[in-house]
């Protein structure tokens, strides 16, 4: 297993400027695609916890996965 950091930039619909928000996950995984998918689902998750009265839109085309480390023996915990 890998240890990656999945940077998701990110709309706000109360945002007029059309600016980009970034948000980085650390996430354990196999490859690149499923470092994303589990990023994405922590955002998901994010948007769960931080509840605003706007939309925060992630832009897929746009995230960004960095390789950290190969790992010997994950944490338990990092499956998550």
């Amino acid at each position: 297993m890998k240890r990656f950091k999945v940077t998701i930039p990110y709309k706000e619909n109360k945002n007029l400027s059309g600016d980009y928000y970034k948000i980085d996950f650390e996430v354990i995984a196999e490859n690149n695609f499923q470092a994303k998918e589990k990023g994405l689902i922590k955002f998901e998750k994010f948007l769960e916890f931080n509840l605003a009265s706007w939309s925060r839109v992630p832009e897929k085309n746009l995230i960004d996965v960095e390789f950290i480390e190969e790992l010997i023996e994950p944490e338990p915990w990092s499956y998550l």
